[in-house]
């Protein structure tokens, strides 16, 4: 079997690919990088929520540097503060994506992981997954990071059946619609608009900057998570519902018969799943061999799990990132993780069980 040093990481999605730009990043100082290699279950990065939420930029290379904000570009401090961005989740995946693979960094698409090597206290030797639904290949390796959204439960259960523990989660879904701006004025602006506080429920919308409003509508707390790698159609009746939410305030107080909309031009649509754990904190944390098996000891497995960040993935995402390559450099983490455990996030396996 070759050399087990590579480096898996389980999701293509925001978090996924942050920590593995981070991790390749922290080895630019060592002659030899070992094999960073991110599993996606779906036919493309970015595949799932971290694509279809809100925001818009410029461009990642444009932004500004948040410690320096007198030499910043063009920041609006007195609409955001100094300390917020808007960002373009298509356009971040593309570049994520870029960096990675330019820093040598593979990604394997159509990959779903099925099982792990991991002998009593010896911690990880390989993982097998299946490619395009058909082959399998095994993956010497000495470290793997779960990120893999809201599947990351599920994952961790089929991996490690035995386990004592189960990862803790409510659903979160929502549905969502891009469609043309009626009204461009420019398509050098962006503007975020909430009107939770008018309607009484979530309702959002993101003007972006290449013509169109992406909006969201209310929360589906009971929506069925689809298997790995399968996208989930959404509701049409709450499509209808943001649409015609969207075509009402379009319409507000308007005066020019020129301006009105007369309809909603929908350019894409789908639902986000944003499962996020009980605390509402994410879960950034090793797991340990006493989190496998109640039978071992508490030793380093090479196992760690960094997930739970409902609708913050692409607003945590780098900083998860780099804290998730500290950990598993085992590095002194920039911040103090001890709420970010996974004893924070996780139920003993049989009160799990006694729930369902």
């Amino acid at each position: 079997m070759e050399n087990n040093n590579a480096i898996i990481i389980v999701g293509a999605g925001c978090i996924g690919l942050c920590t593995a730009y981070e991790l390749s990043k922290s080895f630019d100082d060592q002659e030899r990088m070992p094999r960073i290699i991110v599993a996606e279950a779906c036919d493309r990065p970015f595949a799932a929520a971290s694509s279809a939420c809100t925001g818009d930029g410029k461009g990642l290379e444009r932004l500004p540097n948040w410690i320096k904000t007198e030499t910043s570009w063009d920041v609006d401090n007195q609409v955001l503060g100094v300390n917020t961005a808007t960002v373009n989740p298509l356009g971040l995946g593309k570049w994520l994506t870029q960096q990675c693979l330019a820093r040598g960094v593979r990604i394997m698409l159509n990959s779903e992981i099925l099982g792990v090597e991991l002998p009593t206290l010896n911690g990880l030797q390989a993982i097998t997954l299946r490619i395009n639904s058909q082959q399998k290949a095994t993956i010497a390796c000495k470290q793997m990071l779960l990120a893999c959204g809201p599947w990351t439960p599920t994952v961790f259960q089929r991996l490690f059946p035995a386990a004592p523990i189960r990862l803790r989660w409510t659903t979160d879904a929502g549905d969502w619609i891009i469609f043309r701006n009626p009204r461009l004025a420019t398509l050098e602006s962006t503007a975020f608009v909430s009107f939770e506080p008018l309607i009484g429920e979530k309702f959002e919308f993101a003007g972006r900057n290449d013509g169109t409003i992406w909006a969201c509508g209310r929360r589906n707390f009971e929506a069925t998570l689809p298997s790995p790698g399968q996208s989930n159609e959404p509701d049409q009746e709450l499509i209808q519902e943001i649409s015609e939410l969207a075509h009402k305030w379009l319409n507000l107080n308007c005066t020019h018969p020129e301006w009105h909309c007369d309809d909603v031009q929908i350019l894409g649509k789908g639902r986000a799943f944003r499962r996020a754990t009980e605390s509402g904190l994410p879960v950034m944390s090793e797991v340990t061999s006493s989190g496998i098996s109640p039978k071992d000891a508490s030793v380093p497995t090479g196992i760690f799990v960094c997930w739970g960040h409902g609708s913050w993935g692409l607003t945590l995402g780098m900083g998860s990132g780099r804290v998730m390559s500290q950990l598993m450099r085992e590095e002194k983490p920039d911040i103090d993780i001890s709420r970010f455990s996974l004893e924070q996030g996780t139920i003993p396996a049989e009160l799990h069980s006694k729930s369902l």
